[in-house]
């Protein structure tokens, strides 16, 4: 990171020297915390207790997190390099950047870090399987809140967004935008099960998950063979499906299943396919930039009033969202 030039190999160790100082710093931080005794009694105990679940629950985790690295969308472009074209490979890796970029910014993954230990603490709290359920309905449904018209409008506009993002170099990159922002929908569903997985220590569930889903590199490799970025994409969804499937399958024996709400989910759906209905309809020429935003306005526009309209939220989910979202910020999402 000193040097002149900025390569790999700086970045590289600049990482290396920036883990190992936080690594160093962290442990007179512990020490000093339980030298001055903060802990209860009684929580001690539970952590003297709990020290073999907790080392469990860490290698289970590092070996989930290592399997899916076979294929992840990493490998996944890889797999697009090798099978694919140049132009075909940089145009799947303009939409994986773009969804990627949309990804990180959307609740359920910008708060993942507080959103996990709340839902611990809570479940910690009360033990109640029905809240939990209603938690992780709620902030999946406000990831699809944001989620669904940006589909929408990659479907409608993700070609002339496209050649607009790339300077005209990848004018036909709409359906992999609109393919790769949709399947954030089930990459949001699998973190729901993941965190499930997590609150009640199953981490075996998320491990026996990754190896059986990685099923979905041969597939996508098969896939890509005939169907191209289309089929690799293809390979993505089954993956992340048998992932879902397999943790459901868990949560389910053990008594503790999750149920989405489906009547929720359709009704942003139905608002997201009405948004991109009327920019169809309202801007059929509109090929350029001015098009582009125009059809931005007259999707969010749709989507906001079917949301009002419909109603997705129930009272319950507007109940949790007043303590949460400032008076002044609030719509009406859910029922009366």
């Amino acid at each position: 990171a000193l040097s002149p030039t900025l390569t790999l190999y700086n970045i590289f160790w600049a990482e290396v020297v920036s883990a190992s100082c936080a690594l160093i710093f962290a442990f007179p931080v512990v020490r000093q915390f339980k030298a001055e005794g903060k802990l209860h009694e009684a929580d001690r105990v539970e952590t003297a207790l709990g020290w073999r679940t907790i080392v469990r629950y860490g290698i289970f985790s590092y070996l989930t997190i290592c399997m899916y690295q076979v294929y992840g969308s990493d490998t996944l472009k890889l797999v697009v390099s090798r099978l694919l074209g140049a132009i075909e490979t940089a145009s799947y890796g303009m939409a994986a950047t773009v969804a990627e970029t949309i990804r990180k910014y959307l609740p359920l993954f910008l708060f993942h870090g507080v959103i996990r230990p709340s839902l611990v603490a809570r479940y910690t709290e009360n033990r109640s399987y029905k809240q939990q359920n209603h938690l992780c309905n709620l902030v999946f449904k406000l990831n699809l809140l944001i989620l669904a018209p940006i589909v929408a409008f990659m479907a409608v506009s993700g070609d002339t967004f496209g050649a607009w993002i790339s300077a005209g170099k990848y004018p036909s990159a709409g359906i992999l935008l609109t393919i790769m922002t949709a399947l954030i929908a089930t990459q949001s569903q699998r973190l729901v099960y993941a965190m499930l997985a997590s609150v009640y220590t199953f981490p075996a569930a998320s491990l026996w998950a990754t190896v059986t889903s990685m099923v979905a590199l041969p597939l996508s490799l098969v896939l890509g063979e005939k169907y191209g970025a289309v089929g690799v994409l293809g390979g993505m969804l089954v993956g992340d499906l048998i992932w879902i499937a397999v943790v459901a399958i868990r949560l389910h024996r053990a008594g503790r299943s999750y149920v989405p709400d489906k009547k929720g989910i359709s009704k942003l759906i139905a608002a997201a396919v009405a948004g991109g209905g009327f920019a169809i309809i309202l801007t059929p020429y509109c090929g350029n930039l001015l098009g582009v935003l125009l059809s931005a306005a007259v999707i969010t526009a749709g989507y906001i009033a079917a949301v009002l309209l419909l109603k997705p939220f129930s009272h319950d989910d507007r109940l949790v969202l007043a303590k949460l979202i400032p008076e002044s910020l609030r719509f009406r999402l859910g029922g009366k």
